[in-house]
């Protein structure tokens, strides 16, 4: 299974590093997913006391389609969907969340500088256009909702 990922990944590097030239389009997709817990140690002068604290969960998938408009410099369109949850206050013995899912478009351009064979400098620039909901566990089965609108810029 690690070999087919390896693979994948040498596929869109390879695709990412030879696609510099006018005309040329390129297609990427991209994810992850974080999680756990952490454990925390406390000590009141007696006794070592241990507790597990949940930490945030994160989840991303993010596709991108690429065009170079002239030689070295790119167009690009990324559309994805970010999901992050993170653990606010813990109510008896169940913890309330904070939550946020949306749909994210990231236009961006970037400009290949070639310091040595196959091997470029992209400084790039953009912007993300974020809508989704934000929800907020007030006690264990209820919770607020907002909808979301935010336009974060990018750099890189």
């Amino acid at each position: 299974m690690k070999q087919y990922l390896l693979a994948i990944a040498a596929l869109f590097t390879s695709v990412a590093l030879f696609a510099q030239a006018k005309g040329e389009k390129y297609i990427a997709l991209s994810g992850g997913a974080t999680s756990g817990n952490g454990l925390v140690e406390s000590y009141d002068g007696s006794k070592v006391t241990n507790s597990s604290n949940p930490l945030d969960t994160k989840f991303f998938v993010m596709g991108e389609l690429g065009y170079f408009v002239a030689k070295n410099f790119r167009l690009a369109l990324g559309v994805g969907v970010p999901y992050t949850s993170t653990p606010r206050t813990k109510n008896s013995n169940t913890w309330l969340y904070s939550k946020a899912i949306a749909f994210q478009i990231n236009p961006n351009i970037a400009y290949y500088v070639r310091l040595a064979d196959r091997f470029y400098y992209t400084p790039e620039v953009g912007f993300s256009y974020n809508i989704g909901n934000y929800l907020e566990e007030m006690i264990a089965g209820s919770a607020m909702t907002l909808k979301l609108i935010f336009l974060p810029w990018n750099t890189g």
